[in-house]
């Protein structure tokens, strides 16, 4: 036990990380921004997890340790930016006081008492941990083989440019795409990555890369955990994280050849439908993926959540922390336990609402629904014990439900002009849950059995916890058919259960077929990764992506925009694009395409914008209406003309010029030209642009 150790044997891990962070001092570019990450990616979590965990092996520590850090980091770093401490101070702060407690605990870290729930004494594992570091080098390598594409795109653009709104203009965060609109998304993510950016100055997509290559090293270690904590042994917890990380949409590839009765029986019918569905699939594209994925459902991915800037899978591991949390606090009390369910309940909310508003709630009712079986089967868990979890993430969900409304409420259907039945059953989600979880689920059956034969109660609990979810994910509804998000989900508690089948049924297979057979199982679960990942390396997107391409003159435009205008100046850019956004750091009119259905956008506003942009960029026949459309938002705005605007006989730049009184040049260089809106009974650069 680590309290044997001598003192130095205990500390050189923090004092070697420690030094790691303070050498990024000296440090730029990647490297820099790797040795800074563990300040705020693993000292608040060590240091919780050392004060809670007292009694848990080192590998539950360090595991449950990294996996809580970004959340207590994100979390104590609102807390005190939204009472006036500069970012940089504030995250400085919550960085070296938690190593420093951190040091404080390991120097005086105590041996495990006799009665510890062995559950919590999970020992190191050469498998996972190898496991962990071959996805890690994965995700890098995918990284590496298409920069800088792999890190701007999709997500990551978008949460970059919420993280700009939150350090340019501050808390709560405005929609960076649509000025004036508060933001309803989840935040919290933004806030960590920008807290980590402010200290180094550094490349967010950087960072976000960086988080999602530790979460998928993660993912396996916590599966590891859960597996444990279930089960009570090696072999099954080891099964658990490789299910984990492999069993989602095993398989499924192998139904491709169905793919033409799609046109018999889907949405596009016919000879052609016929001929597209047999095309060859996408490889060197990230669109691989639907062809990874079951005909006539909705296409669902693990590794492709880990090469885009997104939050969703921080929240899948709170998810699997909190099935950890849910086995130990049923096993016996536990304050440590107690706490890690609260905060993982809370944090979902936090990081990513969709996962939080699906497991939390579920979670709740599998605890009502086995108190209410409790008299017919005394053997499920005690209610004392159900209660105490219950209680955890009832709290948990109640310290943050403020916050979940305040980003909940852009999708009401009165302002947003969305009616999406709440409950819907639709064969496209039915396929992509049971397919992505066919293989999970088979190989729970076992276990499952036994288990609910010799009448193990935490077992049955996971089990009720599983269908609900399952449930949950098949039923429920949201805007744009994102309850394909429910598909993982579902599949993690199956995995937990079909973790003690798993290396038996690799060991099947090596016997009966072979070191051959052998490899070629290993290469048909690792073939969706492998493929997902060559899709993006290989992806060609780069090629025509206008942020990768900038015109002569046009960084030099954004760098002026930074340092001349006010952050909470408002730009109009032509054909939504959102490159300000980013790259100039400021709100825009309207930088999205999307409308209320993904966006959360007010309809009747989404509506005027682009009228006023329409015929901004267009024929530029109603500039009265445009300027005072603009002016309402009482706010300095300014509408930018690019040289690829004057085409297809659009004249927007010869227009705006002729109508000095609504709007005035200020900036004109190598065919950028930027127009200050005349504001009613005020001059334009009042407030606004700097000298």
């Amino acid at each position: 036990m680590s309290a044997t150790l001598p003192p130095i044997r205990r500390l050189w891990p923090a004092f070697a990380l420690g030094a790691i962070v303070l050498a990024s001092e000296g440090l730029r570019g990647v490297l820099g921004q790797v040795a800074l990450y563990p300040l705020l990616g693993a000292f608040p979590g060590l240091a919780l997890a050392w004060l809670l965990l007292r009694g848990a092996s080192p590998t539950t520590r360090w595991v449950v340790g990294f996996a809580l850090a970004p959340l207590i980091s994100s979390m104590l770093g609102w807390a005190l930016i939204a009472s006036g401490v500069e970012v940089a101070l504030a995250s400085r702060a919550i960085g070296w006081s938690a190593w420093l407690i951190w040091v404080l605990l390991l120097a005086r870290s105590p041996v495990a008492p006799p009665d510890e729930d062995p559950g919590e004494q999970a020992p190191p594992s050469r498998a996972v941990g190898l496991l962990a570091a071959a996805l890690a080098v994965a995700i890098v390598i995918g990284y590496l083989a298409n920069q800088p594409w792999m890190l701007i795109k999709s997500d990551a653009w978008a949460h970059v440019g919420i993280m700009w709104d939150i350090l340019e203009r501050g808390m709560p965060p405005q929609d960076a795409r649509f000025a004036g609109l508060h933001l309803n998304y989840v935040w919290f993510f933004n806030l960590f990555v920008g807290m980590l950016v402010r200290l180094h100055d550094g490349d967010p997509f950087v960072f976000m890369a960086i988080h999602n290559v530790v979460d998928v090293a993660l993912i396996a270690w916590v599966g590891y955990l859960a597996g444990w904590m279930l089960w009570r042994g090696r072999d099954a917890a080891v099964g658990a994280a490789f299910l984990t990380c492999f069993g989602f949409n095993a398989f499924a590839y192998v139904l491709w050849p169905l793919r033409g009765a799609t046109a018999f029986f889907g949405e596009h019918r016919g000879l052609d439908a016929f001929r597209a569905a047999y095309a060859m699939p996408a490889f060197t594209s990230w669109r691989i993926m639907a062809d990874l994925s079951a005909p006539f459902g909705w296409f669902v991915n693990f590794v492709d959540k880990f090469v885009t800037g997104t939050s969703i899978h921080y929240s899948w591991l709170l998810m699997m922390l909190l099935l950890w949390a849910m086995v130990r606090l049923i096993r016996g009390p536990s304050a440590g336990g107690w706490i890690v369910a609260m905060l993982a309940s809370a944090g979902m909310q936090l990081w990513h609402g969709v996962v939080g508003l699906s497991v939390v709630p579920v979670a709740g009712c599998a605890v009502a629904l086995a108190l209410a079986l409790r008299p017919w089967w005394r053997w499920l868990p005690p209610a004392g014990r159900l209660l105490s979890f219950g209680a955890a993430i009832a709290l948990g969900f109640a310290l943050v439900l403020p916050y979940t409304l305040d980003i909940s409420r852009g999708w009401a259907a009165g302002e947003s002009g969305l009616h999406v039945a709440p409950v819907r059953l639709d064969y496209r989600i039915l396929i992509a849950v049971a397919t992505s979880c066919a293989f999970a689920f088979v190989l729970a059956l076992g276990p499952l059995r036994d288990a609910l034969r010799e009448r193990r109660g935490e077992v049955a609990l996971v089990t009720i916890d599983a269908a609900g979810i399952l449930a949950f994910s098949i039923l429920i509804a949201l805007p744009n058919f994102n309850e394909t998000k429910f598909a993982f989900l579902s599949f993690v508690p199956l995995a937990l259960l079909g973790g003690p089948s798993f290396l038996p049924w690799v060991r099947g297979v090596r016997r009966r077929f072979g070191a051959i057979g052998f490899a070629i199982l290993c290469t048909l679960l690792a073939l969706p990764h492998v493929l997902t990942l060559t899709g993006f390396a290989l992806d060609r997107e780069h090629l025509t992506a206008p942020a990768l391409h900038p015109a002569p003159g046009e960084n030099d435009l954004y760098a002026w925009i930074r340092t001349h205008s006010h952050p909470r100046d408002v730009f109009v850019d032509a054909r939504y694009r959102d490159l300000i956004m980013v790259r100039a750091r400021r709100q825009l009119y309207l930088g999205s395409d999307a409308g209320p259905e993904k966006a959360a956008f007010p309809l009747k506003e989404v509506l005027e914008r682009r009228a006023v942009m329409a015929d901004l960029y267009g024929p530029a026949s109603e500039l009265n209406r445009d300027a005072a459309a603009l002016a309402r938002l009482g706010r300095p705005v300014f509408v930018l003309i690019r040289p690829s605007d004057e085409v297809a006989g659009s004249k927007a730049g010869m227009a705006l010029a002729a109508r000095p009184d609504l709007f005035r040049p200020l900036y004109d260089r190598d065919g950028f030209v930027l127009y200050a809106v005349v504001m009613p009974d005020s001059t334009p650069s009042r407030g606004s642009v700097r000298p």
